[in-house]
Order: C-alpha cells, then structure tokens, then sequence
C-alpha cells in the first residue's frame, strides 16, 4: 500500500519518537503551567568557537524561552531549525531565547558535523544555543515521547505551551503558530 506523502512527515516523528520512548518517558509528561525544572547545560562549540560555556534556567530568568528538544538525524527537526532560527533572529531583542537540546547520542561530534553542513546548504548560521541533552534533562522535563519537542516558558519559568512534533507542516505555518503563542509572553 502507498503511503500519501504528505501523511509521511506527520508519522516520521511518531515513528522516530517510539525508538526513544523507553528511555526518555520514565515519568509523566509535564504539561503547560507547570514550573520549568532547573537545568544546566553545556553549549556545544560549533564553528571553531573556543570553550563551552554552559547555560541554565536561572541565567536566563526574566527571558522567554523556546526549548527545543531535537536530534541531527531527526527530518522534522531539521525542517523547524530555519524557523527557530528566524524567531531568535526577530524576537532577541525582546527577552526572547530559543535554546536547541541536542538528544543525539555523541553531541559533541554530530552537532558541529551538522550545523557545518547547515550553513553549506542553507546559507544561514544557527543563532541560538545548541546544548548538550541528557536523560535526566529530558526525564525532568516529564519524558521525551518524541522529536522534535518544543516548550514555551515564561518569564517566571513556568512552562506556558508544549508541541511534540512541529507546530504545522509549512515554514509560514510553523513560524505562525510559534508566534501566536510567544507574543502574549513578551
């Protein structure tokens, strides 16, 4: 049986997300307005930039913040990284952060591996954090039940949104949707 195409991009991160369920979903989902657990994280040096430095819940207090759960093999991750991209570029300046969560299994290598490869065939830089993720990371964020995963927090850290997949199949509809839940929060 075929499968209609466009029904395949909707699947691929149920079906890339299931190999991830055993490890990443030990605890319930955490859900909108809970408070943000506390987190600490290496920034992965990408473009011969010198030392990590790291980045934590408290050092962005007062922010709003798009943490994106993603991996390097993932499509639909990389479908959504020229719109995360884009709303770091048009909200920066109004207390407004993404930060990319990088589950794969060697960060470290397949980050900057791919973020070289990015910028070869996109022509554009990533211009917010990638961080180094873990399975604690993710269990204290209720659970990875699959990529990419997005939460909205707000200025207090309380989370306001989650989207498990991207938020809309178009770049207009993704950047759309993350904007009409961002706005009310800067």
């Amino acid at each position: 049986m075929a499968m209609c195409p466009r029904l395949l991009p909707r699947l691929l991160p149920l079906l890339l997300g299931a190999a991830l369920l055993p490890v990443f979903s030990a605890q319930p989902a955490l859900s909108a307005d809970k408070q943000a657990p506390a987190f600490d994280l290496t920034v992965i040096p990408i473009e011969g930039k010198a030392s990590p430095k790291r980045v934590s819940l408290v050092s962005l207090k007062g922010k709003v913040i798009l943490l994106n759960f993603w991996a390097t093999w993932c499509p639909p991750c990389r479908h959504e990284i020229p719109d995360l991209i884009r709303l770091q570029r048009e909200l920066k300046g109004k207390g407004f952060t993404v930060l990319g969560v990088s589950l794969d299994d060697e960060p470290k290598i397949a980050v900057p591996i791919f973020a070289r490869e990015f910028v070869e065939r996109q022509g554009t830089r990533f211009n917010y954090p990638l961080l180094v993720g873990s399975e604690d990371l993710a269990r204290g964020f209720g659970g990875i039940r699959g990529i990419p995963t997005t939460f909205l927090i707000d200025r207090k850290g309380v989370i306001r949104q989650k989207w498990i997949g991207p938020p809309g199949e178009e770049h207009d509809e993704i950047l759309a949707n993350f904007n009409k839940a961002i706005t009310p929060l800067l």
